[in-house]
């Protein structure tokens, strides 16, 4: 049979089916990102996304005039009451991006793409190619996530962040590096600032590896990745708890709202 008449290998049409998923994906959200850089709240931010933007462009240029008609949030005297993991991120953006409010949706967009892969690598690693490219084609088209990938907030990396923290501890569990340890507490530490319940998670995350490591008889290995989990989680986070502590004399880990949050979700009013 002659080379160009040979059928396509396994693994080259599943590599073909991903690049064409993926291609897929990145169209869907340029396609969305250009109908939403011609929306009015393209630039005119309102709710979550002012709060960020405001606290940004705060500590980019030091002005923390409040806009007319808003309430000030004291920012420099009191402590966090929105967690400001997203808040650097997005001064980090406009600081090489000359304050662009298109340069975060671009990053949200590529997240998005690096999450429809991380989909198709972990369902293939648990559940075979085809669960995988499967996931993967789910995630390229959801709407929801095309949506917030379009807005200046958070949820673009919440959602990147989940499988890719999934993606370390499955390499963990393989090999039991401790570099994989190390990146998952980064990831932990970097989703603290931003959205804290995901440090509820931790101690879960714990009693799986304890579960990992005994099925094959490694508990040995236990104590040190425990040590590199905490200690590197906590020092994403400490800085945070230091200047609110700094800025209000209150201990104050990451943010006040927690409070708030549960009044507002449970009261009947």
């Amino acid at each position: 049979m002659s080379p160009e008449l040979k059928p396509l290998s396994s693994s080259r049409l599943e590599y073909t089916v991903l690049a064409a998923v993926l291609l897929l994906g990145f169209v869907l959200r340029v396609w969305y990102l250009s109908q939403v850089v011609e929306a009015p709240d393209f630039s005119a931010l309102q709710q979550d996304p002012e709060v960020q933007d405001y606290y940004a462009r705060g500590l980019l240029t030091g002005d923390w005039s409040v806009p007319e008609g808003a309430t000030d949030p004291e920012m420099l005297t009191t402590p966090f009451f929105r967690p400001p993991g997203y808040g650097y991120l997005l001064t980090a953006i406009y600081f090489v991006s000359n304050s662009s409010y298109l340069a975060p949706r671009i990053l949200n967009l590529v997240l998005g793409i690096f999450t429809i892969l991380l989909m198709y690598l972990l369902g293939r690693r648990l559940f075979g190619a085809a669960a995988g490219l499967f996931a993967a084609f789910l995630t390229a088209i959801y709407s929801v996530f095309i949506y917030w990938e379009g807005e200046v907030n958070d949820p673009a990396v919440f959602v990147f962040l989940v499988p890719a923290l999934f993606w370390v501890l499955l390499q963990w569990s393989g090999t039991f590096k401790l570099r994989y340890v190390l990146l998952a507490g980064l990831i932990f530490g970097c989703y603290g600032l931003a959205r804290p319940n995901i440090l509820g998670f931790g101690p879960f995350v714990a009693l799986w590896m304890v579960w990992v490591a005994w099925r094959i008889n490694n508990l040995h290995r236990i104590p040190a990745a425990w040590m590199v989990l905490l200690v590197t989680t906590i020092a994403v986070v400490i800085p945070v708890t230091i200047r609110n502590y700094v800025a209000s004399g209150e201990l104050v880990p990451i943010a006040t709202y927690f409070g708030e949050n549960l009044l507002i979700g449970n009261d009947q009013d």
